[in-house]
């Protein structure tokens, strides 16, 4: 994510699950006096789940385009980054303009992602979640929450 749309990286509150919550919502959680939804980076990129090797259980806060909060498998921090190519493709369509920048961290490559572009995504799965639901679950709160 670029710094400049990361609110904080935080240790995980406690975490309330959403009942028939879609997956990608890992639950609620009280930050800084705001009810914040935390979403699974793996759910969203519709990859393999990892697991959270953080001992500390640390979330990314954006503030792009609203308050939400992404589960992280490693906090190293903000960092500046040598960047390799700018743009690039998702593997799925529907992520297609996600990644903004491939660049070195440390001796990885690694994606510098749109926290925009995926929170559209993260609003799309959770509207076809509930449009396939026959009576809309307690999760379409949460959602106007992290909206409005």
């Amino acid at each position: 994510m670029p710094a400049t749309a990361v609110q904080e990286i935080t240790v995980a509150p406690p975490l309330v699950a959403v009942p028939q919550c879609a997956s990608v919502v890992i639950g609620m959680g009280h930050i800084r006096s705001q009810f914040v939804p935390v979403l699974a980076i793996d759910a969203l990129l519709s990859a393999e789940p990892r697991p959270v090797t953080d001992p500390e259980n640390r979330i990314i806060v954006l503030d792009v385009p609203h308050t939400w909060g992404i589960r992280i498998a490693e906090a190293p921090g903000i960092a500046a980054l040598e960047t390799l190519a700018i743009g690039g493709a998702a593997a799925e369509d529907h992520l297609a303009g996600l990644v903004l920048a491939t660049a070195m961290y440390e001796d990885r490559i690694v994606n510098v992602l749109d926290p925009t572009t995926l929170y559209r995504h993260a609003e799309t799965l959770l509207r076809r979640h509930w449009s396939a639901a026959s009576t809309p679950p307690a999760e379409s709160a949460m959602l106007q929450g992290a909206i409005n």
